[in-house]
Parts: C-alpha cells; structure tokens; sequence
C-alpha cells in the first residue's frame, strides 16, 4: 500500500512541476510582450505631445519642445519631445543639437543626452517630431539641470554647426532633480 501512495505522490509532484514550468513560460512570454511594446513607445511621440507641439508649431515656432520642465528623480531618464516645422521651401535635412548649461550644478557625473535621431529629412512644410532621452546618473547633485537645445540645417549651419547659427529659436529643456 505504501508503494501505490508514494507513486501517486510522486506522480502529482510532476503533474504540478508540468503545472508550474508552464505558468512561468507564460509569465516570461507576458513580460517579453509588455518590454517590447514599452520599447517602441518609448521612441515614438505621444499624441499629447504631438498635439502641444503642433499647436506651437501651426503658431509660428519653427523649434519646439514639450514639456519644457521634467521633474524627476536621480538615475532616471527625462524624455522630451521634440519638433521642427520645415519653413525654407525646398526639402531639407536636420539635425537637433543639445548643449548643458554652464551654471549647472556639478556633481560626480553631469547628465548625458543618451538618444537623439542623427537627422530628420523634411519637406517643405512638413513637421516632424522625435524624443530626445537625457540620463541623469544616481551620482548627480540635486536642483535644475537646464540644456539649449538648437536645430541645424547645412545650408544655416554650415559644416560646423555652432550655437550661433541655428534654424528656428533656441530652446531651453530644464530638469529638475529631486
């Protein structure tokens, strides 16, 4: 009798190991789903900003950037979005430069813009808008972080692009480490 039960214990420990393995393949399958999905969100511009930027853009400014303010804590990353209105009546190339600001706070390690589109084509009239990702390392010292941000053109900007020469205005991108 002692053999029937230790059989049937036996065989209901592998039925719930079977059980479980399962659960857990469906559970990694689940969160490869959402990383993938947060992934590509993570690169396109939200329909709220888009509609900011577009009011601000169908107002007359050829740069703009939403949210201009990010609060946020160390270690984490600000995203901005970012756009741009193609007003010099041919097709053009653009390029979004981000400079941080000298009066900065210091700390052991300054932020760093970690994602920014290396151009954008755009034609004459056309607006386009990207994300542009600042890192702010766990070593970074609290307060105001603030960074211009310019847009260049090679017929504008030359082969050196500078400060000086930019499409469109400048724009501040101030976040705020708590």
């Amino acid at each position: 009798m002692n053999k029937k039960a230790s059989f049937q214990l036996s065989v209901n420990f592998i039925v719930v190991m079977i059980i479980c393995i399962m659960l857990l393949g469906i559970g990694i399958g689940l969160m490869k789903k959402f990383i993938d999905v947060g992934g590509g969100l993570e690169k396109e511009v939200s329909e709220e900003h888009k509609r900011s930027l577009m009011n601000a853009l169908e107002g007359g400014a050829l740069v703009s950037v939403y949210p201009a303010r990010y609060p946020l804590n160390r270690g984490d990353d600000a995203k901005f979005s970012v756009g741009i209105n193609n007003e010099l009546g041919r097709t053009s190339d653009f390029s979004i430069y981000i400079l941080p600001h000298p009066n900065n706070p210091s700390g052991a390690e300054p932020p760093k813009v970690l994602y920014i589109q290396d151009s954008m084509t755009l034609k004459n009239n056309q607006q386009d808008y990207q994300i542009i990702k600042i890192k702010i390392p766990k070593s970074a010292s609290p307060g105001t972080h603030i960074f211009t941000l310019y847009a260049c053109n090679a017929t504008i900007c030359g082969a050196d692009p500078n400060i000086y020469n930019h499409y469109g205005s400048l724009q501040k991108l101030y976040v705020n480490v708590r």
